[in-house]
């Protein structure tokens, strides 16, 4: 039993250095929901120059044919790459931008916000800084959805994620917050 409980903290001692040592261009998943298809991530993030932050991944949209305008030969293949929002540079901080997007669900449609974020490169590496828009929309049930909008390549590309997936997101983190404390800021 005695070697059980020491392999075991030698085990966790091990995961925990590992993680305050995060490697540079690398994401550290904190927490993930998929929804209609779509995947969302609050995951970390270091930089080349050792500046380290919390991101929401929001998802990645694959559309091999997409039709811009009615006529047929305005067509165009192409891969929407993912955004990520940033969240902050600390879990406190980050808690508190996942508050004010949870916020935005009780605000009329329409109401818009613009929050600083990131673009994705293929390789999972985060490129240069964007704008992303945040729209509040109406569902066609009842009740609503966000929707950000952000440029990829030519074209605007956009995510809606809902009040359920976000909370869920939000728990996840809080959770893992509370398993990973040394981890956290």
């Amino acid at each position: 039993m005695k070697h059980f409980i020491f392999t075991l903290l030698a085990t966790l001692a091990t995961v925990v250095a590992t993680a305050q040592n995060i490697p540079v261009g690398m994401r550290m998943e904190v927490a993930e929901v998929e929804q209609n298809d779509n995947e969302f991530t609050i995951f970390t993030y270091k930089d080349e120059d050792g500046t380290f932050s919390y991101y929401l991944g929001l998802g990645r949209n694959f559309n091999i044919l997409k039709v811009f305008r009615d006529d047929i030969t305005d067509t165009s293949f192409e891969q929407v790459k993912e955004c990520c929002l940033w969240l902050g540079a600390t879990s406190d901080e980050a808690f508190g931008t996942l508050d004010n997007i949870l916020d935005l669900f009780d605000k009329n449609e329409e109401t818009t916000m613009e929050f600083q974020g990131r673009a994705a490169t293929g390789s999972d590496r985060l490129g240069k800084p964007t704008t992303i828009t945040c729209v509040v929309k109406k569902k066609a049930i009842g009740g609503k959805r966000l929707q950000f909008i952000f440029t990829s390549g030519k074209h605007q590309a956009e995510a809606y994620l809902s009040k359920s997936a976000l909370k869920q997101l939000r728990w996840e983190f809080k959770l893992d917050k509370k398993l990973h404390k040394s981890q956290h800021n």
